[in-house]
């Protein structure tokens, strides 16, 4: 994954952050999901190389400043909605979470992106 990539694979959890973005309950999430909530809910930053939803994946080469652009803008939908704009739906992985938990989640997923790539 390239930095314009990563940009892209970020706004996809926003958007299911934001309830945008519907997906499923899978297999691996009926079986792993509620035990890696809790690891995934601690202050230790994610683990290299996690298995993603393939929704999530971008295999085309998008435009970094377009890239960029979007993921701004969707950062500042999702700071400016607040706790009452976040999905209150089942995450497709990790089942039930409460609105703290979604944005925690997020915090750490972009933590995680972006500090990959010194962005």
């Amino acid at each position: 994954m390239n930095v314009s990539q990563m940009l892209g694979h970020s706004q996809k959890g926003l958007l299911l952050d934001l309830g945008d973005l519907k997906l499923k309950l899978g297999l691996l999430g009926f079986l792993f999901g509620k035990m890696s909530k809790k690891t995934r809910l601690s202050p230790t930053a994610f683990r290299k190389n996690l298995h993603t939803d393939k929704s999530f994946i971008v295999v085309d080469a998008p435009p970094f400043k377009e890239e960029k652009h979007k993921l701004i803008k969707l950062i500042e939908r999702f700071n400016s909605a607040g706790f009452k704009g976040i999905c209150k739906e089942t995450h497709p992985f990790f089942g039930k979470l409460s609105v703290e938990e979604w944005n925690h989640l997020q915090v750490k997923y972009l933590e995680h992106h972006l500090s990959q790539f010194w962005v």
